[in-house]
């Protein structure tokens, strides 16, 4: 919620003649930060200004209320644009406030209300049952979204991503997908060599994977990280390149060279 009241200080900004803009780092294990940056200082702002008018924004929201006299230094038109828009971003916070405060409120109740011999349950019972059809061959049965499935004769069941390590937090995955960056940066120096080539594109896949999916594959991950190990295999140990890919492998775990 303090994310969406600093990104309302933008809105703010463009009232007092001058515009800047919001971002966030989460690199930091348990910790975010907030950046305020200057984009366009105006006529009238300067660093000490801004910082007054991010006390003043703060404290207009903390009452609940945008004054409709704040002085016009640009178009009237935008000017009762901006207003009504920070007018209706405070109702929103403030609405989204009260109902955290319920959930809050109704868990700390109810939490309170248990009973001190917590609870009981019984064992499950569970019945299965084929519906009378005895016929399981493996040659026949229909896979499709199955996880993991042996089907056919002289089949072998394989498991690819048994030891591959996705990071838990945001902190370690940003990590891994810095290492990722540096490796294919490393990598670009031989741009002439077609194996590398091919290393680059398995760790962009493996980038966009872990950019893009909030559960990255697993499975995925570790064919194209052996892949990249297959490829670098040849690789001088020690070296610059050597180093890099090694520092992804341990990473994730699933490979080395």
């Amino acid at each position: 919620m303090f994310q969406d009241i600093l990104k309302g200080f933008e809105e703010y900004s463009l009232l007092k003649g001058y515009k800047v803009s919001i971002s966030t780092d989460t690199s930091e294990m348990d910790r975010i930060s907030f950046k305020i940056t200057i984009l366009d200082f105006g006529v009238t702002a300067n660093r000490n200004s801004v910082k007054q008018d991010l006390n003043e924004y703060i404290r207009k929201v903390q009452l609940g209320e945008i004054d409709e006299d704040i002085p016009r230094v640009i178009n009237p038109i935008d000017h009762s644009r901006i207003v009504m828009a920070l007018k209706n971003r405070i109702t929103f916070l403030q609405q989204n406030y009260e109902v955290e405060k319920n959930i809050k409120e109704f868990y700390e109740g109810f939490v309170k209300n248990l009973p001190v011999g917590g609870f009981s349950h019984g064992n499950p019972v569970f019945h299965i049952s084929n519906g009378g059809n005895t016929d399981m061959d493996q040659r026949k049965y229909i896979s499709n979204n199955s996880a993991n499935v042996m089907q056919g004769d002289n089949h072998q069941n394989r498991v690819e991503a048994g030891n591959i390590n996705i990071g838990s937090t945001v902190s370690e995955k940003n990590n891994q997908i810095d290492l990722l960056s540096d490796l294919i940066k490393e990598l670009s120096r031989n741009s002439d060599n077609e194996e590398y080539q091919k290393a680059i594109r398995h760790c962009e896949s493996i980038k966009d994977e872990m950019l893009d999916e909030s559960q990255p594959d697993e499975g995925m991950i570790g064919k194209l990280l052996r892949k990249v190990s297959g490829i670098l295999s040849a690789v001088e140990k020690g070296s610059e390149l050597f180093e890099k890919a090694q520092s992804v492998f341990d990473s994730f775990g699933g490979a080395s060279l």
